[in-house]
């Protein structure tokens, strides 16, 4: 140790380095037996051989996923959604930003900004992903799920205001 900071040796190149080369372990204090340096050239040789063996774990595995991913969508459903709306709008290029969890909590526990209601609460994009609105707090409305659905990828003066 050289004033307060700490040093290991990478088991894969031997090198004596500082401990910030290291990767943590995940759950722990303790750090990873290789530097970065020797992950990064061990992953870069190994890019389609880890492919490939991810590629048929997920064959392999098809069901158990789909199990746990149903069990984290049902857990979590409000970054669920968030998230298949911004996968949505990076998509199509409008933009996505991050939204945090207190304010989609604020949303869903708000009433309807159309009607009013406290049924069924969903998320709505005043502009929506297909017509180029972003998935960003400020283009971001509580609203029951039927004024959701019949609104549907209207903007409101399409939707509020039909003859």
């Amino acid at each position: 140790m050289d004033c307060g900071i700490e040093y290991k040796i990478c088991s894969v190149c031997k090198i004596n380095q500082k401990i910030n080369n290291f990767y943590k372990v995940s759950g722990t204090e303790r750090f990873r037996s290789w530097c970065k340096a020797c992950h990064k050239d061990y992953n870069l040789k190994n890019k389609e051989r880890k492919k490939v063996y991810d590629f048929e774990y997920r064959q392999v595995n098809k069901k158990r996923i789909a199990k746990v991913t149903r069990k984290y969508h049902i857990s979590n459903r409000e970054r669920a959604r968030d998230a298949a709306h911004r996968r949505r709008s990076i998509k199509m290029n409008n933009g996505s930003f991050k939204i945090y969890k207190k304010e989609l909590l604020k949303i869903y526990n708000s009433s309807c900004f159309y009607c009013g209601s406290l049924n069924k609460i969903t998320i709505d994009h005043i502009v929506p992903i297909s017509r180029g609105g972003t998935h960003s707090i400020g283009n971001l409305v509580a609203a029951c799920a039927f004024c959701n659905g019949s609104k549907h990828n209207k903007l409101l003066v399409e939707w509020k205001y039909k003859t």
